[in-house]
């Protein structure tokens, strides 16, 4: 049976991204580049390694945090995909996600909204970008967590929509040509409506693609100065997706970092202690795996606050 997956994180990038990289107006080609660069798709793999420089060539496809798509300043509130580490942030599922797409572009026959066409062919199932804020506004039932409250508000909304046929006006090609094209390369969420492209917006669009040279890019800054560490502290080994490395250049007694997800710790070689906060599991596979090259076992402490 025809169906329509609604995901919720940006299925593409703003224009002057494309325009920084030198980039083809073209999405298949996009997703290929983008995974190239950001291999979220790989085996124990996070946003936040590649963020990090320990895996990937991130640092190489970065984006400005005040850059937004045309839709994203439709809807109001939605953020950049560029915009890490704030509250609503997308940008890390967006990064994330997007070489999944291009993944269940190579391997299924999914129709993806805009980008294949306004008009969904009948037979196709289909996948569009969804913003669950457009629809829960209401209070969240009890004992729901938040992403399972934004799921339903997503299903119920377009089910609602297929049965009042308000689905195939969402679905509608824009009027505006010029709206036509940016929304065919940046992507457009699903029930943000087309014709609210006011001069305002216009302008409001035109003014979050100027890069001020009053407000640095700290976003790149940072990825530089993780790219120079990626080349100080070689990688050790990787399992389980833990990251072990070293800084030949830090002082102090010799050690150790590992890296889980957002977790960190690094432990001593000589004084057999572990700082740091990591799950237990990862860290029994930390200690195993330090064992196993030593011989001696690791004498773990409580984890500093």
């Amino acid at each position: 049976m025809p169906t329509i997956a609604g995901i919720d994180h940006a299925f593409s990038f703003p224009l002057p991204y494309f325009r920084q990289h030198g980039l083809a107006h073209d999405w298949p080609a996009f997703l290929d580049d983008f995974q190239q660069h950001w291999p979220t798709d790989d085996e124990h793999m996070y946003v936040d390694f590649i963020r990090d420089g320990a895996s990937g060539n991130g640092a190489a496809r970065l984006g400005e945090s005040h850059w937004r798509r045309l839709t994203d300043i439709v809807a109001g509130s939605a953020k950049s995909p560029f915009h890490f580490d704030v509250t609503g942030s997308v940008a890390k599922s967006t990064h994330a996600g997007l070489p999944w797409l291009g993944y269940l572009r190579r391997h299924t026959e999914a129709f993806f909204w805009p980008f294949d066409g306004w008009e969904i062919p009948a037979g196709r199932s289909a996948v569009v970008e969804v913003y669950p804020r457009l629809w829960n506004r209401g209070p969240r039932p009890g004992g729901w967590t938040a992403d399972q409250f934004d799921a339903f508000v997503i299903v119920e909304w377009l089910r609602q929509a297929d049965e009042d046929g308000s689905l195939a006006h969402a679905l509608a090609s824009p009027e505006d040509a010029e709206v036509r094209e940016i929304a065919g390369l940046e992507g457009w969420i699903l029930g943000v409506e087309p014709t609210r492209v006011t001069p305002a917006i216009r302008a409001k669009y035109a003014e979050s693609a100027i890069r001020s040279p009053r407000a640095p890019n700290l976003r790149r800054r940072r990825s530089a100065q993780l790219l120079r560490e990626q080349h100080r502290m070689p990688e050790i080994s990787r399992f389980h997706g833990i990251v072990i490395g070293m800084f030949y250049e830090e002082h102090g007694r010799p050690h150790f970092h590992a890296r889980f997800g957002d977790f960190k710790i690094s432990v001593e070689i000589e004084q057999r202690v572990v700082r740091g906060e990591f799950p237990g599991s990862a860290l029994r596979r930390v200690l195993d795996w330090q064992r196993a090259r030593t011989g001696a076992p690791l004498q773990r402490i409580d984890p500093l606050p």
